[in-house]
């Protein structure tokens, strides 16, 4: 977060406060971190960046774009006394939910212009809903000096997105760039240790669109239910990927990495989370030089992972020849 920057001669309550809130890739561990077990997972450079300030309109107002394309994804409205919502433009029926969570968690003496950038694709499992919240509870808290509030209001949207978060998204958008091992027992709280790691250069393309987390996570619960012995298994196996993962990361040993994440992805097709789009766009990233590949999030479309330490050129071609769209990202726990 940035200081509160005052605004020329607009009156001792005209400021602008701004919050920031990182995007995550899940690199070990999806689905079976809601059992216990442990995961893996990278805080981005990239994420949400929300400006706050206060506001003459007779409603909360809150304007999210993107950054990819600089189109504006939705426009939202909630009444000063929280009693009404409505959208203006775009897909935002749960945004307008999520913001209203948001704001009921504060004490606004006045209504509220909320601008929020977003710099990754939305609803593909790579934590933006998350990245959102936090930047604007930030932004919020900031503005009217109430940063307290802050980590229940973030919960509180989460839930609107996600039905039952594991907090593991809410951990790392409030996180520092780096790579992160997670671990909890069942009903105790999310425990995080850095990993120590050499600055980790992947590929992530977007496979398709995502289904809703809470659906998926729901479809694995059901499949839990028929064959609890068998997914229980499944869970394990991933758990104990994570587990490996971690040492093979501080290590710097990307052979093992890459080969525990073609692992994990197995598992997880196991759990049914996978499509024929991220298995494909898994298989190119590898005949593409990448030393494994996986889903990350919740499955059902989205985003694919791929390991590449020597640069991910050749495998972000590779996709895009098959229409698929990718970035190259180096997280590295020494930067800021």
């Amino acid at each position: 977060m940035t200081k509160s920057e005052p605004q020329k001669d607009l009156g001792a309550e005209a400021v602008v406060a701004r919050g920031h809130g990182r995007a995550k890739l899940i690199l070990f561990g999806e689905h079976a971190v809601v059992y216990g077990k442990p995961a893996v997972a990278a805080g981005l450079p990239r994420g949400a960046t929300a400006t706050v300030q206060f506001s003459d309109a007779a409603v909360h107002q809150l304007t999210l774009r993107s950054a990819l394309d600089e189109d504006v994804y939705a426009r939202v409205e909630c009444g000063a006394a929280l009693d009404n919502v409505g959208v203006d433009a775009g897909d935002g029926e749960r945004l307008c939910k999520a913001f209203a969570a948001i704001l009921g968690h504060f004490d606004c003496p006045k209504t509220l212009q909320v601008d929020v950038t977003i710099e990754v694709p939305m609803g593909v499992g790579l934590g933006s809903s998350a990245a959102l919240s936090v930047a604007v509870a930030r932004g919020i808290g900031q503005l009217l000096g109430q940063p307290e509030q802050v980590d229940e209001a973030v919960d509180a949207s989460e839930r609107v997105f996600h039905g039952n978060p594991s907090g593991l998204d809410q951990m790392m958008a409030a996180s520092k760039s780096g790579v992160y091992f997670y671990a909890r027992a069942y009903d105790s709280e999310l425990e995080v240790a850095p990993i120590e790691a050499p600055a980790l250069t992947l590929a992530v393309c977007e496979a398709g669109p995502a289904a809703s987390t809470a659906a998926m996570v729901e479809m694995v619960a059901q499949r839990r239910l028929r064959e609890s012995q068998l997914i229980d298994s499944v869970n394990q196996v991933i758990g104990d990927t994570a587990r490996a993962a971690s040492a093979a990361l501080t290590d710097g040993d990307w052979a093992r990495v890459g080969e525990l994440m073609d692992i994990n992805h197995g598992a997880l097709s196991s759990l049914g989370v996978t499509t024929r789009a991220i298995d494909a766009a898994c298989h190119v990233a590898r005949g593409a030089g990448a030393l494994g590949a996986k889903l990350t999030g919740a499955g059902g479309g989205g985003c694919v992972v791929a390991l590449t330490p020597g640069g991910a050129e050749d495998v972000l071609k590779a996709w895009a020849e098959h229409g698929w769209s990718g970035f190259e990202v180096t997280i590295d726990h020494r930067s800021k």
